[in-house]
């Protein structure tokens, strides 16, 4: 990773996301996704938000993998 990158990173790990108050976050993953030329498609429900990031156009018979992570923190900063 470049010096760039590490501070996109750390910028990241600073912005708190308790359960169900990932706004912020998901904002910030978006731009970034978005960025990076993806489309970011967000599907919002009791439990959460989801984000789904593709990017490039598959052939017939193809996949994307498919990547899964939580975005929000299960404790508080005091």
């Amino acid at each position: 990773m470049n010096k760039e990158e590490i501070n996109e990173l750390i910028s990241l790990y600073n912005i708190p996301s308790h359960s169900y108050e990932e706004e912020k976050i998901t904002n910030k993953v978006t731009k970034l996704f978005k960025k990076a030329g993806c489309r970011v498609t967000r599907s919002s429900t009791a439990s959460g938000t989801n984000l789904y990031i593709t990017k490039g156009k598959l052939e017939e018979c193809e996949y994307y993998p498919c990547i899964a992570a939580r975005l929000d923190e299960v404790h508080s900063v005091q």
